[in-house]
């Protein structure tokens, strides 16, 4: 009996360690993205109906409901934590910046925006559809609106359809509208991307010389050899772990840490760069911390410069680029901005960055950003874009659509797709956390009803 008794008291010793030590990952991650999950939708998105937002953080991951929050609504904050008193996060609003996550940082230390101004709105695409309704395409976004079973979460919010430049087709769901922000995930990166190709037909910056990161410059560092080129193409050769589960480094880097950039900067060398291809948000915001050094060395900096480069000359009135703790926007995943703005990046992609007469952009930019990169083994990415160039006609990652379109691309279904050949740009946004979204689909029937 003693024996038996010992053996149990062993086995639950073991549990308990190994609970901690899982728990010690998922907390901080858990706490870290429902502060920031509830801050950006109530003050960015202007969502106010706090129950349909948490609702929207339980449908990620059932071990949310072990959480709790607190929102100020006057000074702009939300807590988050997992068990009282066990791990707490809070993020805060800035207008103009969106929500931060204070990882280990108080507020007081955060950089501040001081000198903001509203970005007038001048140009672009013109409000409303720009003729009579498609029936066609109206019975498509019947369908993409329609949850396919009573179990399924497809949660289309927005669609919006560029003929041309113009507006086709447009439709919310409710609780949504045409000034709702939407956050962009990954398809954030095609931004970065953006604002990079800005600095390098600056001169600010160079494809082909090595990467300007301070945690590589140590003598005999290989990552000191790691081009601008190889981070945009992913093919840095960093051994960073793109996986989105609680302790990972995407997830740490995320929600965790207050630096991001440094976080994926500190990771080493696993492969020669260029030689091998890793989709890596790690790598993006290496390249954000670029931009931010690049243009001043503080968020209000990298505001003004976004702001002047970008928004107004395209009449961008919503976006949002949210920093981390260093200032330092996190151009892997955070922005936010409403599904017509989204789609007047694409349609600024696909005229290759020529916006009301004036190219703001390198000339050979987009075209050199959307040719399949050496390392990337079927074709399917560029220079922070999706492609659907397959090899040789070939393996294309969407068979039913031609292999000259491009796409950005985010967590629950985002993509704005841009499809040159047609002169069509298609934004969709959601919350999808299944597997009921199907962009073949989808972007084909639009494609075919116009």
């Amino acid at each position: 009996m003693k024996k038996k008794a010992l053996l149990l008291s062993v086995l639950g010793i073991t549990i308990m360690i190994l609970l901690t030590w899982q728990a010690a990952k998922i907390l901080p991650m858990g706490s870290g993205y429902v502060a920031k999950s509830l801050c950006s939708e109530y003050f960015v998105a202007g969502r106010h109906d706090i129950e349909a937002i948490w609702s929207d953080i339980r449908d990620i991951d059932p071990v949310f409901n072990w959480g709790g929050f607190s929102l100020d609504k006057a000074g702009g904050t939300v807590s988050a934590w997992f068990g009282p008193g066990l791990v707490e996060t809070n993020a805060i609003y800035r207008k103009g910046l969106g929500c931060t996550i204070a990882a280990g940082v108080p507020f007081s230390d955060l950089p501040p925006l001081t000198n903001f101004s509203a970005v007038s709105l001048r140009g672009g695409i013109p409000p409303g559809v720009s003729s009579a309704p498609n029936p066609d395409l109206e019975k498509i976004l019947d369908r993409a609106f329609r949850e396919p079973t009573s179990e399924s979460h497809r949660q289309t919010r927005a669609i919006i359809v560029l003929h041309q430049g113009q507006i086709v087709a447009e439709r919310y769901a409710p609780g949504f509208d045409r000034e709702t922000p939407l956050i962009g995930w990954s398809m954030t990166k095609s931004v970065t991307n953006t604002l990079i190709g800005m600095l390098v037909g600056d001169g600010v910056l160079d494809l082909d010389e090595p990467a300007p990161v301070p945690e590589w410059q140590t003598a005999g560092d290989p990552r000191g050899e790691i081009t601008l080129r190889q981070l945009l193409q992913m093919s840095s050769g960093l051994d960073f772990q793109e996986i989105y589960e609680p302790g990972s480094d995407a997830t740490k880097m995320l929600f965790t840490v207050p630096n991001a950039a440094a976080y994926a900067a500190s990771v080493p060398l696993e492969h020669e760069p260029g030689s091998f291809w890793s989709y890596s948000s790690g790598t993006t915001n290496i390249l954000a911390r670029i931009i931010r050094d690049s243009v001043g060395g503080s968020a209000e900096d990298v505001f003004h410069f976004v702001r002047t480069r970008l928004y107004e000359p395209l009449g961008i009135n919503s976006m949002v680029l949210e920093p981390d703790a260093s200032g330092s926007p996190v151009g892997s995943s955070f922005s936010y901005a409403t599904a017509r703005d989204w789609a007047r990046m694409g349609q600024f992609w696909l005229q290759e960055g020529l916006w009301n007469g004036e190219m703001l952009l390198p000339k050979k930019w987009i075209h050199w950003s959307t040719s399949p990169a050496p390392a990337a083994p079927m074709g399917q990415y560029g220079a922070h874009f999706w492609l659907n160039a397959g090899v040789e006609g070939e393996h294309l990652a969407l068979p039913d659509l031609p292999p000259t379109m491009y796409f950005a691309h985010g967590f629950n279904s985002q993509i704005v797709a841009v499809f040159p050949e047609q002169e069509v740009v298609i934004a969709r946004l959601g919350y999808t956390t299944d597997d009921s979204w199907d962009d073949n689909a989808f972007l084909a029937a639009i494609l075919a009803a116009l």
